[in-house]
């Protein structure tokens, strides 16, 4: 179940590239209206890449694959937080849809290994609602906590998101540094 919750967060927070860059860009005048399509575009082809080097990533990294992610995510909305031109949006977003391409497969790989081969059907359907569920719920839960603090940019979008998953990464690192202290005294 944690790791469903994962996915669900992880996907409001993937899905604001998507849903907001090019209205981002034209807020802030950054490129013409077909640079969205070139942001769009490194977006996807970064993603496709991830995946391509994920079974690398995860022989490396391998129980670390998925703070990896979350902090690549976090980077690349770092970078969209102080955008103001397009070099700055593509770096962000092919950061953001890098993380999506090491995220997402390790999240279903992580499900697949947990599970018994009877549950798992279930568990995948359950997984791909929470996939779904958090592109439904992105721009409403980002609008709602820019409502909250009366924000009304869209930059505001990627500060929270930078900021969540910056905290996010940096409580699990906490936490592992807390568990090895407590094997090792």
């Amino acid at each position: 179940w944690w790791i469903i919750v994962g996915v669900l967060l992880v996907n409001i927070a993937f899905y604001a590239v998507p849903a907001n860059v090019a209205l981002f860009m034209k807020e802030q005048h950054i490129g013409i209206p077909q640079s969205a399509g070139t942001v769009i575009s490194v977006f996807m082809i970064s993603g496709f890449v991830a995946g391509l080097i994920l079974s690398y990533v995860q022989h490396y990294l391998k129980r670390n694959t998925v703070v990896f992610g979350v902090a690549v995510m976090a980077i690349g909305y770092i970078i969209l937080s102080l955008a103001h031109d397009m070099p700055f949006v593509i770096a962000g977003s092919g950061f953001v849809g890098f993380s999506f391409g090491i995220l997402f497969p390790s999240f279903l790989i992580l499900i697949t290994n947990k599970c018994s081969t009877n549950t798992c059907v279930l568990a995948l359907s359950f997984t791909s609602c929470a996939q779904f569920l958090g592109q439904f719920l992105s721009p409403y839960t980002l609008q709602l906590f820019k409502n909250i603090f009366g924000f009304s940019s869209l930059r505001y979008d990627f500060i929270i998101l930078a900021a969540s998953l910056s905290f996010a990464v940096i409580v699990y690192i906490a936490i592992k540094q807390i568990m090895v202290y407590r094997l090792n005294h």
